[in-house]
C-alpha cells in the first residue's frame, strides 16, 4: 500500500513532542493528546471536554485521574494553539478602541476568550456577495460550508470521502496498469464566480490539476478537513483503509473475470 504522510500530522507529532518534555503527565498525554482532540481544542476549549477527556485518558491507562491535571493541560497545552494573527487570546489591549479585536468585545465577548482570523459565514446574498476572513469568538467559528450543512455532532469516523476515492485510485491504477491519468494529467475547473454556492467565488479561475490518482484521492479527502465535516484521523484513517479495500475489490472483481469466482 501506499504511505501517506501529511503535514498536519508531522506539526501535530511535534507539539505532543515539545509538551510532553513540560508537563509532568506523559503517559497521559500520550494517550488523549490524537488529532481527534487536537482539532477539537483548537476551536472548543470546554473544561468538561477538558475534564472528560483527561479522566478517559487516565482510565484507559489503568490510572486514577490526577488532581490539577485539567487546569495544567490547559496552561500548557492549550496556548501551543496560538498563532499571532490567526489564534489569539483577546486582551485589554487587543480590545481596546481600533485594535483588532474591539468589535468582537463591543458585541459581547470577553477579555480572556480565544480569537480566530477565519472566514465569519456565508454572506446575506451568497449569488453577488462574498465574506472574506474577519476575526470571530472561536466558540462562534463555523466552517467553510452552508449554514445548514454542519458540522456533525459525533465522534469520529471514517471519511466517505477519503475511503472510496483512495479505493477508486487502487481500482484504476490495477485496471490500467499506471497510476497516472490518461496523459499524464487530470484536470478540473472552477470558472470565476459560478463554481461556488454559498457565497460568490472563485475570484477567478481556479484548475485543479493531478499527475496521479492518488494525488486526486488525496484532495477529496482532504477536502473534508477545509469542510468542516471531517478531522485528520477520519482521513488519515479513511485512506489507508481505502487503499486496502480498493485492492481487496479489484482481485474480488478479478476472479468473475478469470472464472475463479466461487
Amino acid at each position: 500500500s501506499i504511505r501517506i504522510v501529511t503535514g498536519a500530522r508531522a506539526r501535530s507529532a511535534q507539539r505532543i513532542r515539545r509538551i510532553k518534555a513540560r508537563v509532568a503527565y506523559p503517559p497521559v498525554l500520550e494517550a488523549v493528546l490524537f488529532d481527534w482532540g487536537d482539532t477539537l481544542m483548537q476551536w472548543a476549549p470546554g473544561p468538561d471536554l477538558l475534564e472528560a477527556g483527561h479522566a478517559a485518558g487516565c482510565r484507559a491507562l489503568g490510572r486514577d485521574p490526577a488532581a490539577g491535571m485539567t487546569d495544567r493541560f490547559r496552561d500548557v497545552y492549550l496556548t501551543s494553539f496560538f498563532e499571532p494573527g490567526v489564534i489569539e487570546v483577546i486582551t485589554a489591549l487587543s480590545s481596546a478602541p481600533g485594535e483588532r479585536h474591539a468589535d468582537l468585545v463591543a458585541a459581547g465577548a470577553q477579555v480572556g476568550e480565544i480569537a480566530v482570523l477565519a472566514w465569519p459565514g456565508g454572506p446575506s446574498d451568497p449569488k453577488t456577495q462574498h465574506s472574506g476572513t474577519r476575526w470571530v469568538v472561536a466558540r462562534g467559528w463555523v466552517p467553510y460550508q452552508r449554514a445548514t450543512f454542519v458540522t456533525p455532532a459525533f465522534p469520529g469516523y471514517f471519511s466517505g470521502h477519503s475511503t472510496f476515492s483512495r479505493s477508486a485510485a487502487e481500482v484504476l491504477t490495477r485496471l490500467t496498469g499506471n497510476d497516472y491519468f490518461p496523459g499524464g494529467l487530470g484536470e478540473f475547473d472552477m470558472p470565476r464566480n459560478t463554481f461556488l454556492q454559498f457565497e460568490l467565488g472563485p475570484s477567478e479561475d481556479v484548475r485543479l490539476q493531478w499527475a496521479r490518482y492518488f494525488d486526486a484521492a488525496d484532495q477529496a479527502g482532504q477536502s473534508r478537513l477545509w469542510g468542516g465535516i471531517h478531522v485528520q484521523e477520519d482521513d488519515f484513517t479513511g485512506r489507508t483503509r481505502g487503499d486496502l479495500i480498493g485492492i481487496a475489490a479489484s482481485d474480488k472483481a478479478l476472479t468473475y473475470f478469470n472464472g475463479t469466482a466461487p
